[in-house]
C-alpha cells in the first residue's frame, strides 16, 4: 500500500509538469492519484498500529475517486467547454460524509459493538462507495458508445485512438465493487474466510494505481484532429438539394484522384478541406446519399484497393501486413477486423480463394 501510495504522489508530479500539458485531462487525474496516494498511506499506517484507535479521517476520500474517474473520461471523451456547471454536485455525497464525520467526532461513538447501527455505520462508505461507482461505471459506458459513434463520423482510424486503457480502468473498479460484495456479504454472515477481501482491496487500488499513471501520461489526445459535435451537424439542413449529385461527385473524384483514402491519418476534416466543402456538408452528402459515415465510406474504399492486390500476382510476394499499410491501414488487427466484416473472409482467405479461381497459365 505504501509502495501504491509513493506511485501516485510521484504519478500526481509527473501529470503536474508534464509537457505539453493538457490542462484539464491532467488535472483531473492528478487530483485523483493524490487523493488515491494520501488514502492509501493512512489506510497502511492504520494497519501498522497494535491498536487503532483514532477515527479515519480520510474515509470520505473514496467517495471522490469515481466521479474523478467519470470526469477524467469525460474529458478525453467529449469535445465542449473544459468544464461544466454543476461538476461539483459530483463531490457532494463526499463532502456531505466529511461533514457528518466532523460533527460525529464532537460526540461518543453511537450504538453498541454489536448493535445493528454500530454494523451500518462502519460499512455506510462501502455500501455508498458500491452504489455510486456502480452509476458512474454506467455513465462511462454511455461515454464510450457516444464516442465511438462520434468517431466512425470524423475518423477514418478509430483503432488509433486506444479506448481499451478506458475499458481496463473501468474494468478494475468494477473488479473492486465485486471485492466489496464479497466482503459485506460475508461479513453480515458472519464468513471468517472473506476477511481477507478487505486487504485485497486496498492492495487492488495500489496496482490500479499503477495502470492510471502508466496509461494517463502515455494517452494521446483523442479529438485533436476531430471537430466538435455542433461544428458537424449544424447547417445540415442549408444544404442544397440540386447540388447533392455535383458535390457528391467532386467529393468522390478528390478521394480517388489524390488517393486520400490510402492516408491512415484521414479525417472528415482533412477531406472537407481537400474537397473544398464544409464539413457538415460532407457528413450529409455520405449519410444521405451514401448511407455511410465517414469512416464506412473511407474504409470501403481502402478494401476495394486492397482486394486489387490481392487479386493482383503481381504482389504475391507482398505480405498481408504491408498490404495493409499501403492501403491506409494502421494496424493488421484493424485490417483484418474491417476486410472480413466487407468482404465475409479474410485477407488470406480471399487471396487464397482469388488464386483457386483464376485460370492456369
Amino acid at each position: 500500500m505504501f509502495m501504491g501510495a509513493l506511485q501516485g504522489l510521484l504519478l500526481f508530479a509527473a501529470l503536474l509538469w508534464r509537457k505539453p500539458r493538457r490542462s484539464r485531462a491532467n488535472l483531473i487525474l492528478a487530483v485523483l492519484m493524490l487523493l488515491t496516494a494520501v488514502r492509501l498511506a493512512y489506510v497502511a499506517f492504520i494497519r501498522l498500529q497494535p491498536d487503532p484507535g483514532t477515527r479515519d479521517w480520510s474515509l470520505p476520500l473514496i467517495l471522490t475517486f469515481s466521479p474523478l474517474l467519470y470526469l477524467y473520461c469525460r474529458s478525453l471523451l467529449v469535445r465542449g467547454p473544459a468544464g461544466k456547471r454543476g461538476d461539483l454536485a459530483h463531490f457532494a455525497p463526499a463532502l456531505a460524509w466529511a461533514g457528518w464525520r466532523a460533527v460525529q467526532t464532537l460526540g461518543p461513538d453511537g450504538g453498541g459493538p454489536e448493535s445493528p447501527v454500530s454494523w451500518l455505520m462502519a460499512y455506510l462508505p462501502d455500501l455508498l462507495w458500491l452504489v455510486q461507482t456502480a452509476a458512474y461505471l454506467l455513465l462511462i459506458r454511455g461515454l464510450l458508445r457516444r464516442h465511438a459513434r462520434e468517431s466512425r463520423e470524423a475518423l477514418s482510424d478509430v483503432e488509433s485512438i486506444r479506448l481499451n486503457w478506458i475499458r481496463t480502468l473501468t474494468g478494475a473498479f468494477g473488479f473492486l465493487c465485486g471485492l466489496i460484495i464479497v466482503f459485506l456479504a460475508g461479513t453480515a454472515f458472519g464468513l471468517d474466510f472473506v476477511r481477507p477481501s478487505n486487504a485485497i482491496l486496498y492492495i487492488s487500488v495500489a496496482l490500479i494505481v499503477y495502470l492510471w499513471g502508466w496509461f494517463g501520461l502515455r494517452q494521446p489526445e483523442i479529438f485533436s484532429s476531430q471537430p466538435a459535435s455542433g461544428e458537424r451537424t449544424a447547417g445540415k439542413a442549408a444544404v442544397p438539394a440540386a447540388g447533392d449529385a455535383r458535390s457528391l461527385e467532386r467529393l468522390i473524384r478528390t478521394v480517388d484522384e489524390g488517393a486520400l483514402h490510402l492516408d491512415p491519418a484521414l479525417t472528415l476534416h482533412g477531406l472537407a478541406r481537400s474537397a473544398g466543402l464544409p464539413p457538415y456538408q460532407v457528413t450529409a452528402l455520405l449519410n444521405g446519399s451514401l448511407g455511410q459515415t465517414f469512416y464506412d465510406f473511407i474504409n470501403s474504399r481502402r478494401i476495394e484497393e486492397a482486394k486489387r492486390k490481392l487479386a493482383d500476382p503481381a504482389f504475391d510476394r507482398v505480405k498481408i501486413l504491408a498490404i495493409a499499410l499501403d492501403c491506409g491501414f494502421a494496424s493488421k488487427s484493424a485490417f483484418n477486423r474491417v476486410f472480413r466484416d466487407l468482404a465475409g473472409q479474410t485477407p488470406s482467405a480471399y487471396r487464397k480463394s482469388v488464386r483457386t479461381a483464376a485460370p492456369a497459365g
